[in-house]
């Protein structure tokens, strides 16, 4: 009997396709979203702050180092891989220094980082 039913919401599914995908665009649309971006103010042991060359920014072209956060990722996590990524630099993070919500849905952190 389950298989019966299983088949049949199947067919109906594949027939009117729009059965599931309604209530999901449903949730999509009231669904918070962001975007976060993270910078690092990177010191050495001089005091000394580390700013890089954003190829993307031609307007700004020097700045903080720093990246977007992944999927399912902890800012000051997404902030140390891309310092490793981009830098090859292992940091450590010291504190937040600023969160900012720039855009509707976008924020801005920024972290005291050590190298």
């Amino acid at each position: 009997e389950t298989t019966i039913v299983t088949q049949r919401i199947a067919n109906l599914i594949r027939r009117y396709p729009f059965i599931i995908r309604f209530p999901y665009l449903v949730y999509r649309r009231f669904q918070t979203r962001y975007t976060i971006g993270v910078v690092g103010v990177l010191l050495n042991e001089m005091g000394q702050v580390l700013l890089v060359e954003h190829v993307f920014h031609p307007d700004h072209p020097w700045g903080l180092p720093g990246g977007w956060n992944g999927y399912d990722e902890h800012p000051a996590g997404a902030l140390l891989r891309e310092l490793e990524e981009e830098l090859q630099i292992k940091a450590t993070i010291q504190q937040v220094l600023h969160i900012e919500k720039r855009f509707k849905n976008h924020i801005d952190i920024a972290y005291l980082c050590k190298a």
